[in-house]
């Protein structure tokens, strides 16, 4: 009798600890700092499974600290234009080592941390999805608006259809950087916006690195989303990598490196690439640096590549360096490699290389003789590639049209066969058409397209269904948009 009752015990215990506990909502309802109805209180009641929402817009203003999640939840916000959690003396969201949270919905500004990292969000060895929403004004000493720390271990951060806007890095003396995000983990940012971040300051000997995006250590991958406007006062202005860096269908555009408070000669305006880089169906635009003299000159307008680069189906236009230096679209210490893409009008020069390897993969068009690196099938060099402003040409990001007559037109790579299927706009913009792909980012819209094979149908499909919910969502959130 004695086992029997044991066993049934047993079995009651076993089925107890196989069944989950049910996942909860918990609403909140004022925009108080703590107690009853408050987003703290909700965090510390939460368990594991369960979504915290929100019966209150506006603003909620923390004074007492910042906002620690411990459990594995879901916090859905009512949008990011009508909540925002903020501070002007700490940081915000603070995720400890574990848990899988996704934030939706909420705009996080005015986090401060000064010789800490992460002023509005430190994703401390944790798992973070953010999506739809605004990482704005935040600061600190590395990754003024994010910080995914993985170092040791592992971080993962996922940024989706979210902006990182007007957030600042101003670091100590070593001038660690990342004004929008501090990444050493692993870091995916799809359909959003980093702009307006820099890293500077005026502390002696501060370096400034990465305006928009430090990537020090682990994998980046940048998919349809644009980095803009980001300045740093020495490295990086849009990104500087020192991990394995992916770009697809995506802009790095309008970003600055050099000067600063400090004055230092500037190097990699739109990106420094100091680990392994690849970038296809992108537009890098418009990105400068500035030297400081003729004896420290800048270096890399575009791309300052001292790392592993591999470039395809690209368009580099209008980076430049300022006072003394060379490398308007690419200045190369290490490896770079390129094929069918547009080098143009880069200042003082499209392509220089000091000491390192640049290989043509064919079928490139510069403006000028491309440091004499062109020399691939295929390769133009000296020709005007014919290309009109950039702006919405349709798509998540903006391009440069191919005018009519362009020499770009069908001279890409005559056995070049998708993937991918379509150019940096997306979907329904397909890469190969008249049997030929053209040079660059952008593919004419004229001309038979090319069939896919059966199994492809329905993945496009799934592709064309996402891009065109997102561009729902965006109209909703009334933030306009062209094709998907």
């Amino acid at each position: 009798m004695m086992r029997a009752t044991t066993c049934a015990i047993g079995v009651l215990l076993l089925c107890a600890v196989a069944i989950p506990v049910h996942a909860t909502t918990i609403t909140v309802t004022n925009t108080n700092d703590s107690g009853l109805g408050s987003l703290r209180q909700a965090l510390a009641d939460a368990s594991d499974g369960d979504t915290i929402t929100f019966a209150v817009t506006g603003a909620i203003q923390l004074t007492s600290g910042e906002l620690v999640i411990n459990n594995s939840i879901t916090i859905s916000g009512p949008g990011a234009g009508s909540l925002a959690v903020f501070s002007n003396g700490f940081r915000i969201f603070h995720v400890m080592p574990g848990p899988t949270v996704t934030i939706a919905g909420l705009t996080i500004m005015g986090g401060f941390v000064q010789f800490d990292f992460g002023g509005g969000i430190l994703n401390d060895h944790a798992t973070l999805t953010l999506t739809n929403c605004a990482v704005d004004v935040n600061e600190a000493f590395g990754g003024g608006g994010i910080y995914n720390d993985g170092a040791g271990g592992s971080a993962t951060l996922t940024i989706v259809d979210s902006t990182v806007t007007g957030n600042s890095a101003t670091g100590g003396i070593v001038g660690i950087g990342g004004g929008g995000i501090y990444n050493d983990g692993s870091l995916t940012i799809i359909n959003s916006t980093i702009s307006g971040n820099f890293a500077d300051s005026g502390f002696p000997y501060n370096l400034g690195i990465a305006g928009g995006i430090f990537s020090q250590g682990g994998t980046l991958t940048i998919t349809n989303s644009t980095i803009a406007g980001n300045f740093a006062g020495n490295r990086g202005g849009g990104i500087s990598s020192c991990s394995t860096l992916a770009i697809t269908n995506s802009i790095v555009s309008g970003n600055g490196a050099g000067g600063g408070k400090n004055n230092w000669p500037g190097s990699g305006g739109g990106i420094e690439a100091c680990g392994t880089v690849t970038i296809s169906n992108s537009t890098i635009s418009g990105n400068s640096v500035s030297g400081r003299d003729f004896k420290e000159p800048g270096f890399g307008g575009g791309i300052y590549a001292v790392g592993t680069v591999t470039i395809s189906n690209s368009t580099l236009s209008d980076n430049l360096v300022l006072n003394y230096g060379n490398g308007g679209c690419i200045w190369n210490g290490e490896t770079v490699e390129i094929g069918n893409t547009i080098l143009n009008s880069g200042r003082p020069d499209n392509i220089f290389s000091s000491f390192g390897t640049v290989t043509s993969n064919g079928y490139n068009l510069s403006s000028d003789n491309g440091g004499g690196y062109l020399n691939g099938p295929g390769d133009q060099i000296n020709t005007d590639p014919l290309l009109g402003p950039l702006q919405d040409n349709g798509g998540p990001t903006l391009t440069y049209a191919l005018l009519p007559g362009s020499p770009a037109i069908d001279a890409g790579d005559p056995n070049f066969t998708p993937p991918p299927w379509y150019d940096q706009r997306g979907p329904d913009f397909w890469r190969l058409r008249n049997g030929h792909v053209d040079i660059g980012s952008f593919e004419v819209q004229s001309g038979a397209k090319v069939t896919l094979p059966p199994h492809q149908h329905q993945d496009l499909a799934q592709h064309r269904g996402l891009a065109q919910h997102r561009c729902l969502a965006r109209h909703r959130r009334g933030e306009g948009g062209g094709n998907p």
